[in-house]
């Protein structure tokens, strides 16, 4: 038991070498060596408590709840850790909370002055109701994790985890509360966690549950979204308004602060095995349909650009379209690499089922040969100004899709 007592303790003091050099500001190359590095020491260690463990029942328990990546952060949440319902292993802090601080009430813009300064292909995320809608581009959501924001009198919260790639909409509102939320400096499974203000509970932005603190298993209700490039939003709504850079804070709202993070074979900020059936950073899109959940991955879709699908007795129609470019890619988010995009929709209008085909990088029925948008929007031909019902989805990376649902199904 010396022995392995020995072995802990040195692990212990690497951990906190490296806890120290991860909180640098770093180069790319050697953040990526040096996390490496932090996670072999981390694994040895968690080994060595094991061992301990097994033989000697009595050890005594570190008396925080979760573990911190960085050193020295400062959470100063109030949080009560006596209520939760998630495994609080798989919760780790990695920065204060108000690193990324959240947005409450935001100004937007018209499209005349959205295009002078964000480019035609930058994605953004739509919320669309009839004539009305609203676009939030994922370079501010890079900034701001967590969007305060109404929507046709409605509290809704906008929530973005570049990190795992994953956008989510839902409702402020819980039985007759509203609440404001903010990330809190937490992760789970690379994904945000956000915090909200009236109750100090701890939300998941993955999936909407209440996982820590007052609140725990509340939901929030979700709301559809897409993503889709700028000029495809400002095509269908020609009024439509965009989240603008002028947030109250200085931000470097043109420029991307992990170049080159999509392109990696891992992710960051991530502790645990990696499902390998496909790719760790490539992009799906995930579907749940009552208990049953389906990943569509990208390198698919855009071979097929259109799938026909039945999930839990649910018909659906995936469409994929290129036109869009990463702005988890370069440094500039205008040279960003095309990534293309996508939409889950019902293939059925009025009761009656259309099938669709791709031509040339657009989308037709063939039954009336009308053209359609990724934002479920016919766009030309007889069907023109019809909607398709969006069937809400993400399009996270796998790994995190992969690790929120282990027994995700898999469109081949």
């Amino acid at each position: 038991m010396k022995d392995i007592n020995n072995v802990l303790n040195y692990h212990k003091k690497k951990l906190k070498e490296y806890e120290k050099l991860i909180g640098l500001d770093l180069e790319m190359h050697s953040y990526i060596e040096f996390f490496q590095k932090y996670k072999y020491h981390l694994q040895e260690y968690d080994e060595c408590k094991y061992i301990l463990e097994l033989n000697n029942k009595n050890i005594k328990k570190c008396d925080l709840p979760i573990r911190s990546i960085v050193e020295d952060i400062d959470l100063d949440l109030d949080i009560n850790w006596d209520i939760y319902d998630v495994n609080l292993d798989e919760l780790y802090s990695v920065k204060s909370k108000n690193v990324h601080p959240y947005l409450i009430n935001p100004r937007f813009w018209v499209s005349g002055r959205a295009t002078k300064f964000y480019e035609p292909n930058a994605p953004v995320l739509v919320i669309q109701e009839g004539d009305y809608a609203k676009a939030y581009p994922l370079q501010i959501l890079l900034w701001h994790g967590a969007v305060n924001d109404i929507f046709k009198d409605k509290p809704i919260l906008i929530t973005y985890s570049p990190l795992s790639n994953t956008s989510n909409v839902y409702s402020r509102e819980v039985g007759e509360n509203t609440y404001t939320f903010d990330t809190s400096g937490i992760l789970k499974h690379a994904s945000e966690i956000l915090y909200d203000f009236e109750t100090k509970s701890l939300w998941e932005a993955f999936t909407g549950k209440a996982i820590v603190g007052e609140m725990t298993t509340s939901s929030l209700n979700s709301i559809s979204s897409s993503i889709v490039p700028l000029n495809v939003y400002l095509k269908a709504y020609s009024q439509g308004l965009v989240l603008g850079t002028d947030t109250g804070y200085i931000r470097r709202y043109s420029e991307n602060p992990y170049a080159g993070y999509d392109t990696r074979r891992e992710p960051f900020f991530y502790i645990g095995e990696i499902d390998k059936r496909f790719p760790a950073m490539e992009r799906v899109v995930g579907v749940q349909i009552g208990d049953v959940y389906k990943a569509y991955p990208y390198s698919v879709l855009s071979e097929e650009r259109v799938v026909e699908d039945i999930i839990n007795g649910v018909e659906l129609v995936v469409f994929y379209k290129i036109g869009m470019v990463s702005n988890l890619d370069t440094a500039n988010i205008e040279e960003g690499r095309e990534i293309g995009y996508t939409g889950v929709f019902s293939p059925y209008l009025k009761g009656e089922k259309l099938d669709f085909i791709p031509i040339n990088n657009e989308i037709y029925d063939r039954q009336t040969n009308s053209r359609w948008n990724l934002l479920g929007v016919a766009i030309e031909g007889p069907l023109q100004g019809e909607r398709l019902e969006i069937i809400e989805s993400m399009n996270p990376f796998w790994f995190a899709w992969a690790a929120y649902y282990p027994d995700t199904l898999i469109y081949e």
